[in-house]
């Protein structure tokens, strides 16, 4: 199955970081049941907090949150239907490393590899799709993403992290 998703990973011990304003709806497997112009947090014990959408997350406001917060942030957009995918890592509020890959091949890649890149769990995997998430879960830290079917997200009550389609 090919995912059309946004993830994006904020690095926080302290539960989440205050730049996010989170609402009082919840739902399990935002990627299943959100709506495009809904983004979906939860928290990782311990590591931090995972926003996931199925609509586009706005470049610009990734970018502002990253330099915001000043924690590590790792970003995964999966276009799945498209044979598109996007990775990015920043830290200390500056975006560190960047992988654009459409139809099997990368087409844009900037900043030095992260320790990430050269893990099993992303090397073993044949798709590219399953590699990027795979990456992702690496480089945040994640050792399992099972939270994303069985998780409680809260909505993200800031509609300005995603681009609009109305």
């Amino acid at each position: 199955m090919s995912w059309n998703a946004g993830l994006l990973f904020i690095e926080s011990t302290q539960g989440r970081p205050d730049e996010l304003t989170l609402g009082h709806a919840t739902c399990e497997e935002p990627m299943v049941a959100g709506q495009e112009d809904e983004a979906w947090a939860h928290h990782v014990d311990g590591r931090g907090l995972v926003i996931v959408t199925t609509g586009m997350l706005d470049p610009e406001a990734v970018d502002e949150l990253a330099a915001s917060t000043k924690r590590r942030v790792v970003q995964v957009v999966l276009g799945g239907v498209a044979d598109t995918f996007e990775f990015k890592v920043y830290q200390d509020g500056a975006q560190m490393r960047e992988i654009v890959h459409v139809g099997g091949e990368t087409v844009q890649e900037s900043g030095a590899p992260v320790p990430a890149e050269s893990a099993a769990q992303v090397s073993d995997e044949e798709f590219a799709e399953d590699r990027f998430i795979a990456l992702f879960a690496v480089a945040a830290g994640l050792d399992d993403l099972g939270f994303l079917d069985e998780g409680e997200f809260s909505l993200v009550d800031q509609p300005q992290l995603l681009v609009s389609t109305g």
